[in-house]
């Protein structure tokens, strides 16, 4: 039993480096949902950074993990694309952001207020692919917590947005 939602903790999302906590507690309510819907516990990785640790994990400037509006993410037994799927379930993450990292072997999930998508699957951007997006159509949203590089589909940096 959690002390924020039935079966999520202040602990785990305290900062790695001071144990510092910022939660917003609509992204708790959407780990929550998403939680249900997989019927498994949801570890998070990483929730609330402070402003040095973001720095040390190499996190954007404006990261979400710095207000307290992110986590990254895994559930035993499914794969970050099968997590990707299950999280565009929940609204707030639906209308938020979801990053993609199947190297890693995680997702990103936030509630901030305007959609993004980022991240590869299977050798292509999420947001090119229409991955996610019921219409298929590119989206044109971008991320208002900066800009970062990751792989495109032919394996070259390129600027987007991340975490």
């Amino acid at each position: 039993m959690g002390n924020l939602s039935k079966n999520f903790s202040r602990h785990e999302f305290e900062c790695r480096c001071c144990g510092r906590a910022e939660i917003n507690p609509r992204l708790v309510d959407a780990l929550q949902q998403l939680r249900d819907l997989a019927g498994q516990p949801v570890r998070i990785s990483s929730g609330y950074r402070c402003p040095e640790h973001n720095r040390a994990v190499g996190g954007a400037t404006r990261s979400q993990h710095l207000l307290g509006n992110a986590a990254d993410i895994v559930v035993r037994g499914l794969t970050p694309v099968e997590l990707y799927r299950l999280a565009e379930e929940v609204e707030a993450f639906r209308n938020g952001g979801i990053g993609l990292y199947p190297d890693k072997g995680f997702i990103h999930v936030d509630v901030r207020d305007a959609r993004a998508r980022w991240g590869q699957l299977d050798g292509t951007n999420p947001q090119d692919s229409g991955f996610g997006r019921p219409s298929g159509r590119p989206e044109g949203v971008r991320a208002r917590d900066g800009e970062h590089q990751i792989r495109n589909a032919g394996g070259s940096a390129g600027k987007n947005r991340r975490k």
